[in-house]
């Protein structure tokens, strides 16, 4: 009897230190940040042709950049989701979307912050070392050969001079604006009553990070193409430096 007293005692004892064991999963959510390049109201897709704000045709043929220190804030604290990546929209093409997706606590969050392009440990590194899959690695085509470092912004495309004509953008008319060196390494801020979001323990949680490019030409300062068609940073500073303003400030935040 004695004995039968013994392992009841000591199933209860188990019982009882396995309920007060804290689960490792706990308070843990699925968030993933789901980026989508835009023109108005419209999804970006490469070699298309669209009207933007002031009813003049782009086709945009490239777009890639680096976001790198993505940070959730909240009032508890910022959480860190991200070290970098190189969003491109060729990985859309290909059937690939421009999303990541980490776990978070549970929470309540205000926001979220970001800087587009690399900081300057990040920038530099020799690509060389790095496999292909890696978004710092040669065969992602941001790496400035005759410069130092990466550029961190890589817009191209066709632009019409001429309001709200048909037929093909003519391809004599070519924007380019690649931007880098760490003088442009810019942050993105997106807080406020609109933005915030409460995150639910244990549920999945998509926000989407909408790029405009309506707000990259018609930003705090518009670009005209007409005059300004072409920065490769060291060339046209200004007009990097301006591009990258307009760039940081062209994103939203929003729920699916």
């Amino acid at each position: 009897m004695k004995n039968v007293w013994l392992m009841v005692s000591a199933f209860v004892l188990v019982a009882i230190m396995s309920s007060c064991e804290k689960d490792p999963n706990l308070g843990a959510s699925t968030f993933t940040l789901a980026v989508h390049p835009v023109i108005g109201d419209e999804a970006l897709v490469l070699n298309q042709e669209y009207l933007d704000q002031e009813n003049y045709r782009i086709k945009p043929v490239t777009l890639k950049f680096y976001v790198s220190n993505v940070v959730l804030t909240s009032a508890s604290g910022d959480i860190k989701i991200l070290d970098l990546d190189l969003l491109d929209m060729e990985r859309v093409a290909a059937g690939e979307p421009m999303t990541f997706q980490v776990e978070v606590p549970a929470g309540n969050y205000t926001g979220i912050s970001f800087w587009v392009g690399l900081d300057s440990t990040q920038n530099a590194n020799d690509p060389a070392q790095f496999d292909n899959s890696n978004p710092l690695s040669l065969s992602a085509g941001t790496f400035w050969t005759w410069n130092t470092g990466y550029r961190f912004v890589m817009l191209e495309g066709y632009y019409d001079t001429i309001q709200n004509t048909a037929g093909p953008v003519s391809s004599s008319r070519f924007f380019n604006y690649h931007t880098g060196t760490n003088l442009l390494y810019a942050k993105a801020e997106l807080g406020n009553a609109s933005t915030a979001f409460t995150v639910a323990e244990g549920d999945n949680y998509t926000y989407n990070l909408d790029l405009d490019l309506n707000k990259v030409f018609y930003g705090p300062e518009d670009i005209n193409r007409l005059q300004d068609a072409t920065t490769h940073t060291t060339g046209n500073f200004p007009l990097a430096d301006k591009f990258t303003q307009n760039f940081v400030k062209a994103f939203t935040l929003s729920t699916p």
